[in-house]
């Protein structure tokens, strides 16, 4: 199990990549279930950023939201 010292930050590209792969939602509950908070930390982090890609809107942010939700619920 991955903790703390194991979080890799997400970068700007993992993010554009999660999106134009429109797997944001999955990229989120896989962080929740690895417990990589930290990770899931700087995602959102990024998704609310200056540098968040353009695609990126509300009803991905729902769906990646709602992802986290369910897997947190889960655990």
């Amino acid at each position: 199990m991955a903790g703390p010292a194991d979080d890799l930050p997400i970068s700007p590209e993992e993010l554009t990549a999660a999106l134009a792969s429109r797997d944001l939602a999955s990229l989120v509950a896989r962080l929740a279930r690895e417990r990589s908070w930290g990770a899931l930390t700087a995602l959102f982090r990024h998704a609310a950023g200056p540098r968040a890609p353009a695609a990126l809107g509300v009803g991905e942010l729902e769906v990646a939201a709602r992802a986290l939700a369910l897997t947190l619920d889960a655990l």
